[in-house]
């Protein structure tokens, strides 16, 4: 176990940078803070998500995967996955990672959640007919109606 009083320091530095910004300074934070204790999950998770704000996408990766290993629920883990997926090119892997997670979302009753999880894909693929389709089942599901119909329509135009 390394000093908890550096590593203590290093997460409220890196939370400081976060609020500010500053992501280069957050992944160093972070980074000194896995550096006392390796394997804190806090301080994985800092890292992971300031390696990504600083394009460092390969290596958030890496890490985001592992986490999700140990945690496979944490749809936090599931999401920056498929960004990253995304911004590496990888659409049919980004576009199936956010369809589980909006399905996962769904299912726990986090409409709106899923509803953007869905429109993520819809941004990058705007043809996919799947997520349109289950987009607009949950707007009307949940009551947006003109939602819903705005969502069908494009369907009916293409």
């Amino acid at each position: 176990m390394g000093n908890q009083a550096i590593f203590d320091r290093a997460m409220e530095q890196n939370q400081l940078a976060v609020r500010q910004g500053d992501w280069g300074r957050a992944l160093k934070e972070a980074l000194r803070a896995m550096q006392e204790v390796p394997n804190n999950t806090e301080a994985r998770i800092a890292v992971a998500t300031a390696l990504y704000h600083n394009e460092k996408l390969p290596q958030a990766l890496q890490l985001f995967t592992e986490l999700q290993k140990a945690d496979p629920s944490n749809p936090i883990f599931m999401e920056y996955i498929a960004r990253i997926n995304q911004a590496q090119g990888d659409t049919d892997t980004a576009i199936d990672l956010f369809l589980q997670l909006a399905d996962r979302q769904a299912q726990l009753g986090i409409v709106m959640k899923a509803v953007r999880a869905y429109r993520e894909i819809l941004e990058f693929a705007p043809e996919h007919e799947e997520a349109r389709i289950r987009v607009a089942m949950i707007l009307a599901q949940s009551g947006d109606k003109p939602g819903a119909i705005r969502e069908f329509v494009f369907l009916g135009h293409n």
